[in-house]
């Protein structure tokens, strides 16, 4: 058994795209069981000897960007007087 880890937007805010290949980590005997995730969004670095995954995201003509705290607020307000 093993785990990987990865985000659906970059640094940068933007939604990932196009095609990923994560080297996952193995999972302890002890965490069997259970699910990782808080675990690291960093590939395993010993690619010789760990499995990998091949994931690809939809690919869009733009980038796909995660709004900001403030207009993510504002949005919501708005939402909130339309309902009331």
């Amino acid at each position: 058994m093993a785990w990987v880890n990865t985000t659906l937007f970059d640094y940068q805010g933007k939604l990932r795209q196009g095609p990923l290949k994560l080297f996952a980590w193995p999972v302890l005997e002890t965490m069997a069981d259970q699910l990782n995730p808080f675990g690291t969004v960093v590939s395993n670095i010993n690619t010789a000897t760990s499995v990998s995954l091949n994931i690809e995201f939809p690919s869009y003509s733009n980038a796909v960007v995660y709004p900001s705290f403030d207009k993510v607020r504002c949005c919501t307000s708005c939402m909130i007087l339309m309902v009331s």
